[in-house]
């Protein structure tokens, strides 16, 4: 039996989660982000992961191909 892409998400290699237990978005470096669940606990969002992250849970998290790449 699969699982429903509408309803779970694969956000880190190792975390398969449902999304309507993601409360907030919190961007970090390099991509990542760290996401609050109902439960109190913290995942992390592995920027691999982020485009398959539904836009409005995304909260000014770029996706990969809109990103600007940084000029040295």
């Amino acid at each position: 039996q699969r699982l429903d892409p509408a309803q779970f998400l694969r956000v880190h290699r190792g975390h398969l989660l449902r999304a309507d237990q993601i409360v907030s978005v919190t961007p970090r470096a390099h991509g990542d982000a760290d996401l609050r669940l109902r439960d109190g606990s913290t995942l992390l969002l592995s920027r691999r992961y982020r485009d398959a992250l539904p836009a409005d849970l995304r909260g000014g998290i770029p996706l990969a191909s809109t990103a600007v790449p940084s000029v040295t």
